[in-house]
């Protein structure tokens, strides 16, 4: 029988809270996620995605291989590629189009998800060597935000206890 523990973490969701976090774990698996007590901000309080990740984290429905389009868009008919097939692929397809329609034909965007406030930039550098066009890359999120500055104010975080 593996050792269990709990391993203090934090949500890895794009949140500004930020929650405190304790994983039951062995090292591999996570079995559980409550709300860490001692966290200074959330005391314990975690949402309702948070309450059952381990089971979205682990769900045999998780997609872990990249995914190729067979069908036309809309269609939902993929096969599974390897990870080389797929970087070959977008690797080709970001030439031709830096070669034939210049770098400011790509535009970056992307909701961070669970990159989390950590690694939500990772990728800025390399469209900036490229020279890629400029954007608001968390088009859900800013509008979102600017919704609720609009309606709330401006906060430095929201209230976890909601």
């Amino acid at each position: 029988m593996k050792h269990v523990y709990k391993e203090k973490t934090i949500c890895p969701y794009d949140c500004p809270t930020t929650c405190g976090l304790l994983a039951e774990t062995d090292g591999k698996t996570i079995f559980s996620v409550k709300g860490d007590p001692k966290h200074p901000t959330t005391n314990g309080l975690i949402c309702k995605k948070m309450q059952r990740y381990e089971k979205s984290v682990h769900s045999p429905d998780r997609i872990l291989t990249p995914m190729k389009r067979t069908g036309e868009k809309g269609e939902g008919k993929f096969v599974p590629i390897t990870w080389e097939a797929a970087v070959a692929e977008i690797t080709d397809r970001w030439k031709n189009i830096l070669q034939e329609e210049g770098a400011d034909a790509i535009l970056p965007m992307y909701y961070s998800d669970v990159m989390s406030l950590i690694q939500r930039n990772c990728g800025e550098a390399f469209f900036n060597r490229m020279g890629a066009c400029l954007l608001i890359k968390t088009l859900c999120s800013s509008a979102k935000s600017a919704g609720y500055e609009a309606v709330m104010g401006k906060t430095g975080c929201l209230d976890p206890s909601m």
